[in-house]
């Protein structure tokens, strides 16, 4: 799932404040993921999407796809920032140890402008997380880094979780592009290469 720009400026969107990380490139991500051999289920989200609205959706994909006999471990849910937000909160709802969960820059509580909704919609249910998680974000990201404070707050025995701290100095921007520094990382998680 992509971040709230892509809700604002469309798939190629611009952030006016960090013209440097250039257009925004989500089909190319996508492409980038069915170039691997990964069955990809995307959808451009509408501005303003509810998070909790827009997990429940997510969370009915998910279980069509148990419904229909895809075994959990072949599912991952990810997402970038808002995305990946919603993945965290997809989890709290699936409450299915074994499917794959990718947050990329997408725990905020700390985010200058969200934090308070973050942590109302995020950290009040993190107790609920269950799956096997992954977690890479940028470490001059000044929007969204560590996942520590929610992974701590799940109960243990419901929660595998993995955080890779990325020194590429783009922040946010890191996620823009299909770059070897998350997206190699992040397939070998996937397919159960790196643990």
């Amino acid at each position: 799932m992509h971040g709230a720009i892509v809700e604002s400026r469309g798939p190629r969107g611009v952030h006016p404040k960090h013209q440097e990380w250039g257009p925004h490139d989500y089909y190319g991500i996508l492409k980038a993921f069915e170039n691997q051999g990964f069955t990809v289920i995307s959808e451009e989200r509408p501005r303003g999407t509810e998070l909790l609205k827009y997990s429940k959706k997510v969370a009915g994909q998910v279980r069509s796809l148990l419904a229909a006999g895809v075994p959990p471990e072949n599912i991952t849910v990810s997402g970038f920032s808002k995305g990946g937000t919603i993945t965290l909160i997809v989890s709290t709802l699936l409450k299915t140890p074994k499917v794959n969960f990718v947050v990329l820059a997408g725990c905020c509580s700390n985010h200058p402008m969200i934090s308070s909704l973050y942590n109302k919609t995020v950290l009040s249910r993190a107790q609920h997380l269950q799956g096997r998680f992954l977690s890479i974000y940028d470490t001059v990201d000044d929007e969204c880094q560590t996942c520590d404070k929610e992974f701590e707050l799940a109960a243990p025995e419901t929660i595998k979780s993995r955080e890779i701290k990325v020194r590429v100095g783009l922040g946010h921007g890191l996620f823009w592009t299909t770059r070897k520094d998350w997206f190699d990382p992040m397939v070998s998680w996937i397919n159960r290469s790196q643990p």
